[in-house]
């Protein structure tokens, strides 16, 4: 065996890693939480970050939340998820961004996140910074994927 496969790799770097944990992902993810939560600053006024290392602070541990803890909500309302098509998905991330929230504050962080309706709002918007994103990251491989069939054709 060679030296790099007895290595534990915990995240892959490559331009196949699909995996919704893999490192690309995850950096991925970061920064849509990063800029979805600047915007969200900006449009909505019950949201309030106030500094850049609140801004990052804040968004390292929203990401942590939807890594560790979302999935068990997830898991947890499944049924809840299939019978509304989905819909819950937006009620767990909100959830997620005033857990965000009060961990932030005891911490001791300027990330406030007032109100249920706010936390909805800022977590559609979020949802819509990280699709526009990721959009824009993976058509990269699908414009090659394509050129490269053309090709064999």
């Amino acid at each position: 065996m060679s030296q790099q496969s007895r290595q534990f790799r915990l995240f892959r770097l490559g331009s196949n890693s699909n995996n919704q944990y893999s490192g690309r992902s995850l950096v991925t993810r970061f920064c849509s939480l990063l800029v979805g939560l600047w915007v969200s600053n900006a449009l909505l006024g019950n949201v309030q970050i106030e500094g850049m290392g609140s801004l990052f602070a804040g968004s390292a541990i929203l990401a942590l939340t939807y890594l560790l803890v979302r999935p068990i909500f997830i898991t947890f309302s499944f049924c809840l998820i299939l019978l509304t098509f989905g819909l819950t998905i937006i009620i767990i991330d909100a959830v997620m961004l005033l857990l965000t929230s009060t961990l932030a504050t005891t911490i001791g962080l300027n990330f406030q996140v007032s109100g249920f309706w706010t936390a909805i709002c800022a977590a559609l918007v979020i949802a819509l910074i990280h699709l526009i994103i990721s959009n824009l990251i993976n058509r990269k491989d699908q414009i090659n994927y394509a050129g490269r069939r053309e090709r064999r054709i």
